[in-house]
């Protein structure tokens, strides 16, 4: 079976236009179609017919990356940049892998490097302005992105990223500005839907949410975040069986979609499903075993399925994990809620 897979792999990639260059151009169609395995088999082979293209290495390392072969992106970055170690993009990429795996000091290092290399590169500003942002340097996330806009005023990226931070920030005017950029500079640019759907449901206008996420999903039916969204906003219209089946595509899409197994999660606690709510709980554990609240979650839903022995060790391992006053007072009254 694994060999007839790798063989419809290889026919995919195989087309008129022998040399290493069409296959690169192969790859980023094939990406553009999130086709990844397909993507990576032709890099493979513009390796096999130019095993000094760096470009391939580059483009590969991003690609392993987004399919959590973290190791191997690394090694074809570091092959990229022996070959050629005066272009900026290999750092980029570099450092996304290295940002990805929790490396934040490396990651930035080679932000740095490849803005020194190419001090107009957009895409080195606004990958280091997504770092500082995921590790929560606000500030000079939104300067990176600034920076980026800056050089290039039509990168939908660089809004789209900026829009997410004032919306992470609350400046939910601002985002919606950011958004709707991105939609005139590509009406096909789903996330962009997500975003603004995600804002207006922060804003509390679930109806307009609604109609956003699914614009998003209209464009990009494979988005999990569309579907994520869209069943957010169904859920506070006060349609929960909805909003399930919304929940179970993204989860479908995307299986570590953490905010979309925590909603599903609280909707189960609302509809008394404690085996699928326990479910949900463990998944979430496993993404997140130092999130005492996740614990909570669990007590709540034995609490339900009648295993009360079980919810309070949890309870109480809950409490043993959470150190904010404001989480543990969140847990007790959790705890309260259930009658434990």
């Amino acid at each position: 079976m694994k060999g007839a897979a790798l063989a419809l792999v290889a026919i995919l990639v195989v087309g008129c236009g022998e040399s290493a260059s069409s296959y690169l151009q192969k790859s980023v169609d094939l990406e553009d179609k999130r086709m990844w395995a397909e993507a990576i088999a032709a890099l493979d082979r513009a390796l096999e017919l130019d095993p000094g293209f760096v470009e391939a290495y580059a483009s590969r390392c991003n690609l392993l990356r987004i399919t959590r072969d973290f190791d191997g992106a690394l090694a074809d970055c570091n092959r990229a940049i022996e070959l050629d170690s005066t272009l900026a993009f290999p750092y980029v990429n570099r450092g996304n892998v290295y940002d990805d795996r929790g490396s934040f000091e490396l990651a930035l290092a080679d932000y740095d490097k490849a803005i020194t290399l190419e001090p107009r590169a957009a895409g080195a500003f606004r990958n280091r302005g997504a770092a500082y942002h995921k590790h929560g340097d606000l500030e000079l996330a939104v300067a990176d992105y600034d920076k980026a806009i800056e050089l290039d005023p039509g990168y939908a990226f660089a809004y789209l990223w900026r829009g997410n931070l004032y919306s992470d920030r609350a400046d939910f005017e601002l985002a919606l500005t950011d958004y709707d950029k991105v939609i005139d500079i590509d009406p096909a640019f789903a996330e962009a839907y997500a975003g603004r759907a995600r804002a207006l449901i922060d804003t509390g206008d679930y109806a307009a949410a609604l109609t956003a996420a699914e614009k998003a999903i209209q464009v990009d039916p494979d988005l999990a975040e569309g579907y994520y969204i869209r069943g957010l906003a169904n859920a506070y219209l006060g349609d929960d069986d909805t909003a399930l089946i919304d929940y179970d595509k993204a989860i479908e899409l995307d299986p570590i979609h953490g905010l979309a197994i925590a909603a599903r999660l609280r909707v189960y606690l609302r509809q008394g499903d404690g085996e699928a709510a326990v479910a949900d709980a463990e998944r979430m554990i496993e993404l997140h075993p130092d999130a005492a609240i996740f614990y909570a979650f669990r007590g709540a839903a034995k609490a339900i399925a009648g295993d009360t022995a079980g919810a309070v060790a949890d309870f109480d391992l809950a409490r043993s994990k959470a150190s904010d006053p404001e989480e543990i007072q969140l847990i007790e009254d959790f705890r309260s809620e259930v009658g434990l």
